[in-house]
């Protein structure tokens, strides 16, 4: 199914029970999009080289969305966030690595505060042969207008 929409959010939102998409963006660029509370944004070039003996990519995806749910954790607002709820971040940490979907499972059903103190799209930034993560372009959601992920 082709969604139009003049923002990412408008055709994104409209997708449900879809493991994945695939986005050209104005830089010229392919990416590939794991829909879910938080979308995120992956050059489709990194998932190729990224592929298991099978040719698949939900192993890295796994590790994908453990690392940006660790990446979540360590911006300085977070920790007051996490203090609300009565742990630590190492307890949090330790849920993450024991889940299969940590950013479904344990950000945004267990720890709500943190997914919602982010914007809805996280954008993974590579090296220049794609092959190993940088990291993780996360934003606090903003009032207004929202800015696109191409601009951050």
């Amino acid at each position: 199914m082709l969604e139009h929409g003049r923002y990412k959010r408008d055709i994104f939102s409209r997708l449900a029970f879809v493991e994945y998409g695939y986005f050209y963006d104005l830089d010229y660029t392919w990416y590939y999009i794991i829909p879910g509370p938080m979308r995120i944004k992956i050059p489709l070039k990194y998932i190729a080289n990224h592929l298991d003996e099978d040719d698949f990519e939900f192993d890295e995806r796994n590790k994908i969305q453990k690392d940006l749910a660790m990446r979540m954790l360590e911006e300085p607002k977070v920790k007051n966030i996490i203090k609300k709820y009565k742990t630590t971040p190492e307890e949090i940490r330790e849920e993450i690595i024991q889940s299969e979907f940590p950013i479904n499972r344990i950000i945004f059903d267990k720890y709500r505060n943190i997914h919602n103190y982010f914007d809805d799209w996280a954008v993974l930034k590579t090296d220049e042969a794609y092959e190993n993560i940088t990291d993780f372009l996360i934003r606090p959601r903003q009032k207004g207008k929202r800015v696109e992920t191409i601009d951050w």
